[in-house]
């Protein structure tokens, strides 16, 4: 059961996950991402990823991942708006743009956490490709998911962090 101090570290979490992702997609891909759809569950479940997802691990006070799930189309659009006009197309270069918007995004979270007391340590981000993801976790307490809209290529990625406290 989540005490009334963890839902407030959830709220604040929820916050910094929408703080991070706009600093990340301002600075790194100079778009404005639109706040869809929000769902915030006091149940974990099963969750469906997109084809291209950043995990990274985090430790401390809070414990969970944070995912970063995005289609196929819309990782060539970013690694377009990063690398330019001649980026390489392979797969490893894609993987390596989710991963590092995800540690970017993980990161704000992670600084946002520190600063408001609740330290955390993160592991190093993991990139999963595939079609009909479908993920699960034992052992957390709490589940948010967001889907961010980028009216500017036509696209949507979600953010679904899972976690517990300790």
């Amino acid at each position: 059961m989540v005490t009334i101090e963890q839902q407030s570290k959830i709220e604040q979490l929820d916050t910094f996950v929408i703080e991070s992702i706009k600093d990340v997609c301002a600075t790194m891909l100079n778009w404005s991402p639109e706040i869809g759809l929000r769902t915030p569950d006091a149940t974990p479940h099963p969750f469906e990823l997109k084809e291209v997802n950043g995990c990274i691990g985090f430790g401390g006070r809070m414990t969970g991942s944070i995912f970063f799930s995005c289609s196929e189309k819309l990782t060539r659009e970013m690694a377009h708006a990063i690398l330019g006009q001649e980026y390489p197309s392979g797969s490893r270069e894609l993987s390596d743009v989710v991963g590092e918007l995800t540690n970017m995004l993980a990161g704000g979270c992670k600084s946002r956490l520190c600063d408001h007391d609740c330290p955390v340590v993160m592991s190093i981000p993991n990139v999963i490709r595939g079609k009909l993801i479908r993920a699960a976790s034992k052992d957390v307490k709490f589940m948010l998911q967001h889907e961010f809209v980028l009216p500017i290529v036509g696209e949507s990625f979600k953010v679904i962090t899972l976690g517990k406290f300790e």
